[in-house]
């Protein structure tokens, strides 16, 4: 049947489902645009001519068309192309990545349809080796594949595919870029493919390499660098330098980027850098010289040791950092690989975009029409703002520690300055230029120590020698406890913090011969004193929190800084630090392994039995007062995961195993029986499409949340010790699967939402751009999406059923190169 009289057959299902004339093979990792292009070209017919009458989806199908873009179908729609093509539907999945990445919805709500995108929600695609697709498919229409970093190198016949960076005005022919003179990258490309083989996390370690590599592409660099040479080698005759220079970036960097990631792959360089790091946050990449000689001595590099030490800022420190922090167990070794989006290189095509337009400009302003420079970005502004206050306030004190709580001539600089030192993503100008006010504007450890430094240093200028051997005489109380504290802990400060110490005088010798002074021995024990005596008044010194000041002593900061020298001297010597011991004697409990809040609702619950009260559990401790009767129960529903102290605490109260055994199995609140709790939970479910309640949630007077919270305990409990499920946990299961997630209940009332809106038609998986999505749902999926593969499996199912699946996250999977 000729072409034209099969597109004008009825419109019925069993006409558009009529096997075609030709039976069309997919190669291996093809777009389903290339091939439906591709099968429209055998019926010499254009894409725009077969497709929309074949699925009856009218001509909006392919609005805006490129050719660099994607379609996507629907299972209807896809059945109709399987069954047109002669090839099975498992086959046309296995060969194109994209083939069942999304569901689109026809406008009647039924039937097949499509969606045609393109731009950055489409992952990278471009042109395969047209001698390899030339040779599979007989035929010379090129075909776009999706084209990870593996793939771009065609070794058969020496090629790289630009693959979406190749923009309008490139040079004719440099879609395709031969390697023939470049042995280097033929050879990168093999120990690409071992490397993904042997390590599973080569991929996003690729990612992080280039963004390395790229950051350092646009310095200059010595003469005998080899890159200005590939460049040449692959440049065209008559080609733009600079265009070139840019087009081909990904090609000449490649070899490099492949000797990084496997740098970054292994584990041994990680332990290393755990080893000479000594656990300590590195401020910048000259804190870790072995690594760095390292690297020069991989790439064969050097000059690289010198040109990068001072590096303070940019992707490879970041991953070093997360290096340690995962190592120390301070971070998930899935966060080794994130890279910031102010670390990610700029497209190739948008870089060479912006050259475009600045020759453009350049242009205009030699013809006389002047340069236009437009507006500046809103953050740019801000920053230009903030920076100016900081200038100022660092020629008046020297330095930007500032305390989040100043404000400096009418702007909070202190907010600023913080809410900058926490962003992992500001740009390297903006570093640079903090930098260059205070070096130390951002350090790995606490601005609080070096506020200390900088006072002791500003001392130093002005009154001479520290005098460490005499217990610091010329210092105040607080500046010279500071700086004794320093000398105690010495070994394990950063090495740079001891640098700077060294810089005032606290050498390692120096600190051995470090004294007390003997003003601090009359200070503590006034502050002993304090402490007592607000003890003898409230039975306990927990109750002091920070703002509590007894007889004129800021009561509750000492105590905070004394559970914290005590902690840091327990990690150390594995006992108690001497003030400790002495407030030990005073309350035994002065600073409990668990939350203070957690004490002080103890204290009050033993208040409560002191009044002679009997804290009834099977009645729900009717008498003691809302706050301390719902903390009791907190208890007794987590019985079984407290320590023994806290036990034998609660068991000093009457709250023994068997009473809390007998609160978790009574009655539920205000008398309400198992059924009618039951029903609450059924009701909330029925308006909500889920049990995810908060624990404050109250539904007719009953506490529905506390109930719930209760119920999931038990359930953990059980399933911890091997036991079966209660009678409660089976309903509500039934009622809600997820009832009782390994994961916060926030997350699942957010992907609940989400979920529902999906239902309606919103399909957010397909993109998070949905009008349908609030700014702060679209913002929670992108979160998902960074997080993906540290999620729980439970959370990627989940995730999955709004269309967000590893498809959606990180594009189709590395695929054999032109396999058909």
């Amino acid at each position: 049947m000729p072409a034209s009289l099969l597109l004008s057959a009825p419109a019925s299902r069993s006409a558009a489902t009529q096997p075609g004339l030709v039976r069309l093979a997919p190669l291996q990792g093809e777009t389903n645009l290339s091939y439906l292009d591709r099968l429209a070209d055998r019926y010499r017919l254009g894409v725009k001519d077969l497709i929309p009458p074949l699925l009856q989806a009218g001509t909006e199908l392919f609005r805006g068309f490129r050719t660099d873009g994607e379609v996507y179908l629907n299972a209807e729609a896809r059945a109709r192309v399987s069954a047109f093509c002669r090839v099975s539907e498992s086959v046309l999945g296995r060969a194109l990545p994209a083939w069942a990445a999304h569901e689109p919805l026809s406008p009647d709500g039924a039937g097949p349809a499509g969606r045609f995108r393109f731009g950055a929600v489409v992952p990278a695609a471009g042109e395969g080796c047209r001698l390899c697709t030339s040779a599979r498919t007989g035929g010379a229409k090129p075909a776009r594949l999706y084209l990870q970093p593996h793939t771009r190198v065609c070794p058969r016949h020496r090629r790289w595919m630009l693959g979406t960076q190749w923009v309008d005005g490139a040079p004719a022919g440099t879609e395709q870029i031969g390697l023939a003179g470049l042995p280097e990258v033929l050879s990168a490309h093999r120990s690409h493919l071992h490397l993904l083989r042997r390590r599973p996390d080569t991929a996003r370690a690729f990612e992080v390499a280039h963004a390395v590599i790229v950051s350092w592409w646009a310095q200059q660099w010595p003469e005998e660098e080899e890159w200005p040479d590939r460049v040449r080698q692959m440049a065209p005759s008559g080609a733009d330098a600079g265009w070139w220079r840019l087009l081909v970036r990904d090609a000449v960097v490649y070899p490099e980027t492949v000797a990084l990631a496997q740098v970054l792959t292994g584990a041994h360089v990680r332990q290393r850098l755990l080893v000479e790091t000594g656990g300590h946050l590195p401020h910048m990449l000259a804190h870790t010289p072995a690594f760095i000689a390292g690297l020069a001595r991989v790439l064969r590099r050097p000059w690289l040791l010198d040109r990068v030490a001072s590096a303070s800022v940019g992707p490879l420190l970041v991953w070093v950092q997360h290096c340690v922090r995962a190592g120390a167990g301070s971070a998930a070794a899935g966060s080794l690989w994130e890279l910031r989006t102010a670390h990610r290189p700029r497209s190739v095509a948008r870089e060479l975009t912006v050259y475009r337009v600045a020759a453009a400009r350049r242009e205009e302003a030699a013809g006389g029409g002047g340069q236009r420079l437009g507006l500046r970005h809103t953050s740019d502004q801000a920053f230009t703002a903030g920076l100016a206050h900081a200038r100022a306030y660092a020629a008046v004190h020297g330095h930007l520690a500032v305390p989040i709580g100043t404000w400096f001539n009418g702007f909070a600089l202190g907010r600023w300055l913080s809410d900058h030192r926490e962003s992992a993503a500001l740009p390297p100008e903006h570093v640079a230029a903090l930098e260059a006010l205070d070096l130390w504007w951002r350090p790995p450890w606490p601005v609080t120590w070096q506020r200390f430094y900088y006072q002791a240093q500003h001392h130093t200028r002005a009154c001479g020698a520290l005098r460490p051997e005499h217990g610091f005489p010329t210092t105040g109380f607080g500046l010279g406890q500071w700086l004794y504290q320093q000398c105690v802990g010495y070994e394990s400060l950063h090495s740079a913090q001891r640098g700077l110490l060294a810089g005032i005088g606290l050498t390692c010798e120096a600190v051995r011969v470090a004294r007390p002074g003997k003003h601090r021995a009359a200070s503590f024990q006034r502050a002993l004193g304090c402490a007592r005596a607000f003890a003898e008044a409230h039975g306990t010194v927990v109750h002091a929190t920070t703002g509590t000041v007894q007889d004129g002593h800021r009561l509750g900061q000492w105590l905070a800084g004394e559970r914290s020298k005590d902690r840091a001297h327990q990690q150390r010597h594995g006992t108690h630090s001497p003030g400790a011991l002495a407030l030990l004697a005073i309350d035994p409990w002065w600073n409990p392994p668990w939350s203070l809040q957690w004490q002080r609702s103890w204290y009050q619950a033993r208040a409560c039995v002191q009044d002679g009260k009997v804290l009834n559990a099977a009645a729900g401790f009717p008498g003691t007062g809302s706050k301390v009767a719902t903390w009791l129960t907190t208890q007794c529903a987590r019985y079984d995961t407290l320590l023994p102290e806290q036990q034998d605490l609660l068991a000093r109260i009457g709250i023994t195993a068997a009473a809390a055994l007998e609160a978790t199995t009574r009655p539920t609140e205000s008398g309400t029986d198992y059924a009618t709790a039951l029903g609450h939970a059924r009701w909330y479910h029925a308006v909500h499409n889920t049990l995810a309640a908060a624990t404050g949630t109250i539904h007719d007077g009953f506490h529905l949340g506390q109930w719930l919270r209760r119920q999931r305990q038990h359930a953990r409990d059980n399933a911890r010790r091997g036991a079966p499920s209660p009678a409660a946990a089976k309903a509500l299961s039934a009622l809600d699967p997820w009832w009782c997630p390994a994961w916060s209940l926030a997350w699942q009332r957010s992907w609940q939402r989400i979920h529902d809106q999906s239902e309606t038609g919103a399909r957010p998986g397909t993109g998070h751009h949905s009008r349908s999505l609030t700014p702060v749902q679209r913002a929670w999926l992108r979160r998902q999406h960074t997080r993906y593969h540290d999620l729980h499996p439970g959370q990627q199912r989940l995730l999955a059923g709004i269309g967000l699946t590893t498809r959606t996250t990180a594009g189709p999977g590395p695929v054999p190169p032109h396999a058909e």
